[in-house]
């Protein structure tokens, strides 16, 4: 507990203002190397920005965030699927499979996330409810 008794010193403030300042640094360049590797199209760089923005500025709910994001690239997915002629029978089996796994997965998890939230506020413990809906 050395910087709750001493912090207010100005050689101690200044040594956490440069850790600070050092842990944001190797976030950005974390963040900047990541999106180098998975950001390659325009549409990759507007999803990541418009969920920034819609999680920061907008304070949206994080589960409510990635649906939009899944509806999104299940929209692109489906509309690049029709795109292409040469569709063979299997290809269009195996998409159809791909999708029910995908809706049976997501609304098992989806469940999974909402049974503790419905319980919390059933149960009336407030805090518990609110840190749910926060997420």
């Amino acid at each position: 507990m050395p910087y709750a008794k001493r912090g207010h010193l100005p050689v101690i403030a200044a040594f956490f203002l440069g850790v600070k300042a050092t842990f944001v640094i190797l976030m950005v360049q974390a963040l900047l190397r990541l999106a180098g590797k998975i950001l390659h199209r325009a549409d990759h760089w507007f999803i990541a920005l418009a969920s920034f923005l819609a999680l920061y500025a907008f304070e949206a709910p994080f589960p409510v965030v990635v649906i939009m994001a899944a509806t999104y690239g299940l929209i692109r997915q489906t509309s690049a699927g029709q795109e292409t002629t040469h569709n063979t029978p299997h290809q269009t089996i195996l998409r159809s499979a791909s999708l029910r796994r995908t809706f049976a997965r997501s609304t098992v998890w989806l469940i999974l996330w909402v049974t503790p939230i419905a319980l919390a506020v059933a149960l009336e413990t407030d805090i518990l409810a609110e840190i749910g809906a926060f997420f």
